[in-house]
């Protein structure tokens, strides 16, 4: 009986073992698990708020550093501009830097051989001469392109605009016509052209887009300037006309007989005669409705230069 006893007992204690065991120690494990969670939890609390700390400072640096390259983007004075470059990437001529604003807006594209059409031109005005040759031309219903001189536009303003208003072409000959100072070098030609031009424009409000060289193109004063003068003209867009048929007018004692004479003995298909309404000769404007009468008679029309006529050019030299 006792030892009925004794294995009863000792079935009793195993299976409160058994419950403390699965009772307690759940219980403990729990609260172990649940103090370990709560570390954890705090822990990843504490980093989410050093990563949002350092995210606001990352924030901060990058405000500072966009408004630093702002301010250093806009100086308070512009930086000077880049030397022009060549096609080929070399450093273009300073030159090219001169008058920024002296540019033709109608650059030279495809010009045209106009058969049996006949352009009269007149250099070295306006003057006084100016209005009869005006007149002579209005009678006739024929335009003309006048080549005009700087100092002539700001002594005879009215003589220009009466010349635009009837329909003429202005293009730009020279301010000064002192040939020694204007070929010294391209620059010093581009600052006379630029005179010229600036006073048309002012006047008329229009910019002349064809020139003629004084003394043409090629003469013994450019020999030396003349190709790179002619690249930077043609590069600004204007169209320049030398001639193929001359009155003479500004040679010598012209009379009205000699600059008709002169003016019809070309056979050119496209005729663009060279005249003058400068102050030295009344000639030209006596000879005029000869010479317009001579062209007519052999068929042709008149018209003026502009840039999409054939530039009529002397010749490149070795």
């Amino acid at each position: 009986m006792k030892h009925l006893n004794r294995n009863v007992a000792r079935r009793r204690q195993a299976f409160l073992a058994v419950l403390l065991l699965a009772v307690v120690l759940p219980t403990v494990s729990c609260a172990v698990l649940a103090v370990r969670q709560h570390r954890l939890q705090r822990q990843l609390l504490d980093a989410r708020a050093e990563v949002e700390r350092l995210s606001l400072a990352l924030q901060d640096v990058q405000t500072e550093q966009t408004n630093s390259s702002s301010e250093s983007s806009t100086p308070e004075h512009e930086p000077p501009a880049q030397p022009p470059t060549s096609a080929s990437g070399d450093a273009a001529p300073a030159y090219q830097s001169l008058h920024p604003d002296v540019y033709s807006d109608t650059p030279v594209g495809e010009q045209t051989v106009y058969e049996k059409v006949c352009y009269l031109t007149f250099d070295d005005g306006p003057s006084e001469q100016t209005p009869a040759i005006l007149d002579v031309l209005d009678q006739y219903g024929v335009k003309a392109t006048f080549f005009v001189v700087g100092s002539g536009v700001q002594k005879h303003p009215e003589i220009v605009k009466d010349a635009v208003a009837r329909g003429h072409v202005i293009g730009i000959h020279t301010d000064s016509h002192v040939y020694k100072e204007i070929y010294a070098s391209v620059d010093s030609y581009l600052d006379d052209f630029s005179s010229a031009w600036q006073r048309v424009y002012d006047l008329t409000g229009q910019k002349p887009a064809v020139f003629r060289f004084p003394g043409g193109s090629i003469n013994q004063y450019n020999k030396g300037i003349y190709q790179p003068l002619i690249a930077e003209m043609l590069r600004r867009g204007f169209a320049y006309y030398d001639w193929n048929a001359s009155a003479e007018d500004a040679v010598g004692k012209p009379t009205a007989e000699s600059v008709v004479q002169n003016a019809l003995s070309t056979n050119a298909k496209m005729p663009i005669v060279l005249m003058h309404d400068g102050t030295y000769t009344t000639a030209t404007a006596e000879g005029l409705p000869q010479i317009i009468e001579g062209f007519q008679s052999r068929g042709y029309t008149f018209g003026v230069l502009t840039p999409d006529v054939y530039s009529v050019a002397f010749g490149y030299k070795d």
